[in-house]
């Protein structure tokens, strides 16, 4: 038979790409291993089933099959460079970039602190001091000396406080600023300000731990708050101008039904002082504007419930003008003296407050005063209706009469 010589295999050498996982070809899959050259530097050349890079003076070749990525054992004495492979492992380089971008996000988000405050504040008339809320609810540390808080209005600093140095600065312009420093550590970083420093528009907030930092911008805006609120404002004015009219009502039962026991100068004080009443009211009702409280509203307030008291002794005159005083027209004065004083009450209790709680006290004297007033008129007009015309005294013609015929009988005897 004749004999075969196999020729000497090239070494198959080729460049590697990049990938992340680093290996040796299996033999046989199409890559193969490299043979030892004969001269340092040489390279060698790219084959058809695999590509190979082959290193002389190294001594091992290292071949890459196009067919699988399994690892081959080397000899103990060689010096393996590594190199990647394809194939499933080669496809996994984004793997340790997304854990690595994960991270830096999660320490982008750790740097943050996050407030939850409400961003809008109002203030009005009644409105002492005001309080900015800035509230952190991710403290961690619990070191005060990690703790720097900084308060702005319009870009300018009005309040500082730096832990580090244990240093509060405020600014001349917002003197009662202050922060209650305990609860810093809390998250509580609420800024209070007298009504007279809290000028209106934006604050903002800044809280710095460590090395995380957030802000917040917090609006201060005016808000009218009514004294009272509408029903109550218009039952205030209603009931003393009813009972007014009322006791006017009065008045002309007295002059029409009982002329005969009104002389004309009781007539004339009656009139001055149903004038004068009326006149307060009327200015009373004026200054006593709906709106917020102030000096004013309170002084209007006052000239509306305290002149009534004359309602109650203008009806005492009318009654005892008219018919005297009655069981009946006793009970209608206690009613309106007893009306009079839960308004006196209800005022003093409602102008010594800017938000008054009190006001149907006030309401409920008021309407009661007016009530009375109107049983007394009621009250006259029945009696009016049920008194007969006054008839001259028996004696006082019999006497004339008989001075008449005695006068008569002398005549005739004559």
């Amino acid at each position: 038979m004749p004999s075969f010589r196999s020729a000497p295999t090239k070494p198959l050498i080729g460049r590697w790409p990049a990938s992340s996982s680093l290996c040796h070809p299996r033999r046989g899959g199409g890559g193969g291993w490299g043979q030892p050259g004969r001269e340092r530097g040489r390279r060698g050349t790219e084959g058809e089933a695999g590509g190979g890079e082959g290193r002389w003076g190294g001594g091992v070749a290292h071949a890459r099959g196009a067919a699988g990525s399994r690892c081959s054992p080397l000899p103990r004495a060689a010096t393996v460079r590594p190199q990647p492979c394809s194939g499933t492992s080669g496809e996994m380089w984004w793997l340790p970039a997304m854990l690595l971008l994960l991270l830096s996000s999660v320490c982008r988000g750790s740097a943050q602190l996050l407030f939850d405050s409400p961003r809008l504040v109002e203030k009005n008339a009644c409105n002492h001091s005001v309080l900015l809320p800035c509230s952190v609810t991710n403290i961690e540390l619990n070191n005060i000396r990690a703790m720097f808080v900084r308060w702005k209005y319009k870009g300018r600093d009005i309040y500082t406080f730096d832990g580090f140095q244990d240093k509060v600065t405020i600014s001349n312009d917002f003197q009662s600023a202050s922060i209650f420093v305990p609860d810093i550590l809390s998250g509580n970083s609420s800024l209070r300000l007298s009504d007279d420093d809290a000028v209106l528009g934006n604050y903002t907030c800044e809280v710095t731990e460590a090395n995380r930092e957030g802000e917040i911008i917090v609006e201060l805006r005016y808000h009218v708050v009514s004294w009272f609120n509408p029903k109550e404002n218009i039952l205030i004015v209603i009931f003393p101008i009813l009972a007014i009219l009322l006791s006017w009502g009065q008045f002309g039962i007295v002059t029409l039904k009982y002329k005969a026991n009104c002389p004309s100068e009781k007539t004339f004080g009656l009139i001055i002082s149903g004038i004068i009443l009326t006149l307060f009211v009327i200015i009373g009702a004026a200054l006593f504007i709906p709106g917020e409280y102030s000096i004013k509203n309170a002084s209007g307030l006052g000239l509306i419930v305290v002149p009534t008291l004359m309602l109650v002794l203008l009806q005492y005159c009318v009654f005892m003008t008219a018919f005297g005083m009655t069981s009946f027209a006793i009970a209608i004065l206690i009613l309106q003296l007893g009306g009079y004083i839960l308004a006196a009450v209800g005022l003093s209790l409602c102008v010594m407050v800017c938000a008054p709680t009190q006001g149907p006290l006030l309401i409920s004297g008021l309407a009661i005063i007016a009530l009375a007033e109107l049983l007394g008129l009621v009250y006259m007009k029945f009696k009016a209706s049920n008194q007969k015309p006054p008839q001259p005294p028996r004696k006082a013609v019999e006497e004339p009469l008989n001075a008449f015929k005695e006068s008569k009988g002398m005549m005739n005897d004559e």
